[in-house]
């Protein structure tokens, strides 16, 4: 071993030395907040990085190849492009449906079929290519949208649907692929908060032609920031890499993957073989479509394949999570109705939602003040109905129907954690503090 290797191995020691050494944090009841979620890592994410950063090569490279590989093949999807957030790969992915070498690309002023109860990432990219999203109500069990109601919103203008796999629960995909199907549109699936939830035994992200994830540090894994659009056919490939990239004709050239980011002395035959636009021009500044910077770097790979091999144990303990707060709670269903699973569906749970009757004898703000008051992290619907928000005001959406369900969770709904950070000792906290508040009303 050179005196080179053994100082990086010596700085890899380090770090298990001083995760062994770091105390683990105390949970307090009552000081110590549970959170609604966070990253989970440890040594190995921290040494991947590590590893990364001394290696040199900082752009995209060998580490987020082999994570975009990784993460198709645990989806089951044909491909994975890796970008900067989850806001992102949705940009990108619509703006790939409407791209100019696909045989159909979709137009400007074409209809979206989606929901109001969503988050505003979901609809700023149809906004930001000049889509109407068509706005139908959603099934008030599972949050997610009502597949009898797609049935009736597609037009002759419907060229896509964008279902959101709400808070980690898969929506109806057989009806809704089937639907698609039928009217020749396309589906983008919203996996943010849901990849590794199954329905009918296969993940969501393979139902649709394209799918988008983040990896945002609230989410299931972590690159701190991140994202991917999965998809099923390869034409799609090269124009997501294109518009990732600046447009730049380099980024979907033939050699793929760049072997000049394998080996930065490798000289390219295709470089200076361009047959479009500019004659000998090098493809590396030949631009074939209007794109945008969108790219990871090579570090939050290796972070995100640390995390990825972490994936399956972060899942089966936000199931674990999940079912012991709603089993325990079983009693107060009937004025706190938790968010049911899908049929035929098993949800990797982002969080926990519960729905406020009504009926109940006391408010939403009234249990929300006493579960932050008991440093119980909340969270209302995202943006509620997304018509609300002050940035969508003069906005024009398509609205079939009266969103009834919509509007009714909205007023009564809010969440709570499940991930993996969550401790038994929290969770019991967490139950005792729900029933302790119930017992001002029950007697």
């Amino acid at each position: 071993m050179t005196y080179l290797e053994e100082t990086k191995d010596k700085i890899l020691k380090m770090v298990n030395q001083y995760f062994a050494l770091r105390p683990k944090k105390e949970f307090i009841p009552g000081e110590t907040k549970v959170q609604y979620s966070g990253p989970v890592f440890g040594e190995q994410e921290v040494k991947a990085v590590l590893l990364s950063l001394l290696d040199g090569w900082m752009v995209i490279g060998k580490r987020t190849r082999e994570f975009e590989k990784m993460f198709a093949d645990y989806i089951g999807a044909k491909g994975c492009v890796t970008v900067n957030s989850g806001s992102s790969a949705l940009l990108v992915a619509w703006s790939a449906l409407k791209n100019q070498r696909l045989s159909r690309p979709i137009e400007d002023g074409s209809e979206v079929i989606t929901t109001a109860l969503t988050h505003p990432a979901t609809i700023n990219c149809l906004l930001q290519n000049n889509l109407l999203p068509v706005l139908v109500d959603i099934n008030p069990d599972t949050l997610n949208l009502d597949p009898s109601l797609v049935k009736t919103a597609i037009s002759k203008k419907t060229r896509a649907i964008l279902p959101l796999h709400f808070l980690g629960n898969p929506c109806d995909m057989d009806v809704l692929r089937e639907i698609a199907d039928k009217h020749d549109v396309f589906i983008v699936e919203d996996c943010c908060d849901a990849y590794g939830s199954e329905y009918n035994n296969l993940k969501v992200g393979v139902f649709g032609d394209m799918s988008v994830v983040s990896f945002y540090a609230a989410h299931t894994i972590t690159m701190g920031e991140g994202g991917a659009v999965l998809y099923k056919n390869e034409r799609f490939e090269p124009i997501l890499k294109s518009l990732r990239g600046w447009g730049v004709a380099c980024a979907s050239c033939q050699y793929s993957p760049c072997r000049v980011s394998i080996d930065p002395a490798f000289k390219c035959p295709g470089r200076f073989q361009t047959k479009i636009g500019l004659e000998q021009w090098d493809r590396r500044h030949l631009f074939i479509d209007i794109g945008y910077n969108l790219k990871i770097v090579e570090m939050q790979a290796a972070f995100g394949i640390e995390q990825l091999k972490r994936l399956p144990s972060f899942i089966a303990k936000r199931r674990e999570n999940w079912e012991y707060i709603v089993k325990s709670l079983e009693d107060y269903r009937s004025y706190v109705k938790p968010q049911e699973p899908t049929q035929n569906s098993k949800p990797a749970w982002f969080s926990i939602a519960f729905i406020v009757s009504p009926r109940a004898p006391f408010t939403r703000h009234d249990i929300i003040q006493w579960l932050e008051k008991h440093k119980i992290e909340t969270r209302l619907f995202f943006a509620g109905d997304i018509r609300d928000q002050p940035a969508y005001k003069n906005v024009r959406f398509k609205v079939v129907g009266d969103l009834e369900h919509t509007r009714y969770v909205k007023d009564y709904g809010f969440f709570i954690g499940c991930y993996p950070g969550i401790t038994q000792e929290m969770l019991e906290y967490v139950v005792n503090t729900f029933k302790n508040f119930f017992k001002r009303f029950y007697h």
